[in-house]
């Protein structure tokens, strides 16, 4: 099987290609292919006939995104939809990785793949209008994901650890709540995905894939500081102070209070137990030098 990923430099495209195989993986960065650019879209994926396509590839700051909008839509919204075209030639299987930002944050329970979306940024808005892409395709698969984190690329857990021996003092988000998922567990679940696509067990569609156990960015701060301070990681705990998101992101405040994800759908389609952050933080601190 000839597996394309792209977005292979980012956290979740390193954590697939360390689980796969590079046998297994055509690994493409940005440097490789730019998604955007819809010629080399058709021409590159005529060339290497894949057997199924993993969209791992975003535009994903925010903030960013709020100031250019249109650089956001050029990857997360038009990317999809001319990985969709060159796809339908040869009725490629694709699975696009979305956000839990597509959500308002108004809901009180989990979210779950059928709920309504309702973005209120432009990050979750590009997002979303490269989802309508994917959804319209024959083939085409979204998984949406949160708060991802791992021992790759710039993320929380590892920001966290570069401050807490830094600074004495950390001001944290503590009214936005999330699940907080492990790049890791995540290239597992859609290594699993491909097996069930190829099969033709997993029909098309959306679903979501999130750790157990919900917390703020407050709370995940305060696990990640003791766990390394437990496993001699960290020299010191920060005193860390609780912040309103609107507070700490001032004019950029797009981010929904509330993005908990349902992911019981695929789970149990898969076979598989909700996984545990807290056991990916254990394990990051006790691998890393």
């Amino acid at each position: 099987m000839k597996i394309l990923l792209l977005g292979a430099n980012g956290q979740l495209g390193q954590s697939i290609v360390k689980r796969a195989g590079s046998n297994l993986i055509i690994a493409l960065s940005k440097q490789d292919l730019d998604i955007s650019d819809r010629l080399k879209v058709c021409i590159k994926i005529d060339e290497l006939k894949p057997d199924i396509i993993i969209n791992a590839a975003a535009y994903t700051d925010v903030n960013l995104a709020e100031v250019y909008p249109q650089e956001a839509k050029k990857i997360n919204t038009y990317g999809p939809k001319y990985l969709v075209d060159a796809c339908a030639i040869n009725s490629t299987p694709i699975i696009h990785i979305s956000t839990d930002y597509v959500f308002d944050g108004k809901k009180t329970s989990a979210y779950l793949p059928s709920d309504d979306t309702n973005p209120i940024g432009i990050y979750g808005r590009t997002k979303l209008d490269g989802e309508f892409y994917i959804n319209k395709y024959k083939y085409g698969y979204v998984i949406r994901t949160s708060w991802l984190f791992s021992e790759y690329g710039s993320n929380f857990f590892k920001t966290m650890n570069l401050l807490a021996n830094k600074l004495d003092k950390i001001n944290v988000v503590s009214d936005e709540v999330g699940c907080p998922t492990y790049a890791g567990d995540l290239a597992d679940a859609i290594i699993l995905s491909i097996q069930s696509i190829t099969s033709g067990r997993l029909a098309p569609g959306i679903y979501h894939f999130a750790s157990g156990n919900p917390c703020s960015w407050f709370e995940f701060a305060n696990c990640i500081f003791k766990e390394g301070y437990v496993q001699n990681k960290l020299k010191k705990i920060p005193l860390i102070e609780p912040i309103n998101g609107s507070v700490y992101h001032k004019n950029y405040d797009v981010r929904p209070k509330y993005s908990v994800l349902d992911s019981s759908k695929l789970c149990q389609h898969l076979d598989i137990s909700l996984p545990k952050w807290e056991i990916a933080i254990l394990k990051l601190f006790s691998t890393s030098s």
